[in-house]
């Protein structure tokens, strides 16, 4: 599990973008070839590549770039766009193997809107019997809240506010339909690829949706769907007292990211 995958360094949207370049320039550079690009020291480097993995930038067999990767690098090689921020906030919120950034989204959140740091590292432990690491647990809930807060490399979501010092709040992302039809169809992809159809609850409120990792509430989603359903991606139906969208594009999730990107609009 990738409790302490970032080793409590804070994930820096330069080190990310540069470690991406260099890996599509050169997959077979390891974690000592990449922190002499970087400049900073192996460890420093080995979180870097780490993080990348857990966002579904580079594959963790070959070190290559996926096919998400090229195509950030191909329309937002700095990472400055906020909509890539979404994606990466989506890649690792629905990430397992980010074992506390998953549970913090998905789990902890829904239950816990408003919270403070320690009591979310305390909650975690109690929840998954922990009774060491307590230092990775620490510093993995430390990045959590240092990439949504302080201009950190995800703040631009939207995502996670600062109410007082060490209390947070977690706030609706304002979005783009086109990226919540990418969410729709990349966890059709993942989990239910023989699916024709999908609920409008299931997408809102079960564990990995878009509308937990988004924070969306029902009228969002509701809106994002018609024009959806306009643009020929979801085509909504009722049966059984039931809201169910049906698949109707024919691509895949990187495809409709595709057409986000091109689209150059924002929300």
């Amino acid at each position: 599990m990738g409790l302490g995958f970032c080793y409590g360094f804070p994930l820096k949207r330069e080190l990310l973008a540069s470690a991406l370049r260099g890996l599509s320039a050169d997959c077979s550079l390891s974690d000592s070839d990449l922190a002499r690009e970087l400049g900073v020291g192996v460890k420093k480097a080995r979180a870097v590549s780490v993080s990348l993995l857990y966002m579904g930038l580079r594959d963790g067999k070959t070190r290559s770039v996926t096919p998400l990767g090229a195509l950030i690098l191909e329309r937002d090689p700095q990472f400055r766009q906020r909509n890539t921020e979404l994606v990466l906030h989506y890649q690792l919120s629905s990430n397992k193997q980010a074992s506390l950034w998953y549970w913090i989204v998905n789990e902890f959140v829904p239950q816990v809107p408003t919270f403070g740091r320690s009591e979310l590292v305390q909650r975690y432990c109690e929840d998954n019997a922990v009774r060491s690491n307590l230092k990775n647990v620490n510093g993995d809930a430390k990045v959590f809240v240092s990439a949504y807060t302080d201009g950190g490399c995800l703040a631009a979501t939207g995502y996670l506010r600062e109410l007082d010092r060490g209390t947070f709040s977690i706030q609706e992302c304002q979005m783009h339909p086109l990226l919540l039809a990418y969410a729709v169809y990349d966890q059709r992809e993942r989990h239910q690829a023989a699916s024709a159809t999908v609920s409008i609850g299931s997408l809102i409120h079960s564990v990995e949706s878009p509308g937990v990792i988004y924070r969306l509430s029902r009228g969002s989603v509701d809106e994002k769907i018609r024009r959806l359903e306009s643009a020929g991606v979801l085509d909504v139906s009722t049966s059984a007292e039931l809201d169910n969208v049906a698949y109707t594009f024919e691509g895949s999730a990187l495809d409709l990211l595709q057409l986000y990107y091109e689209s150059g609009e924002d929300s």
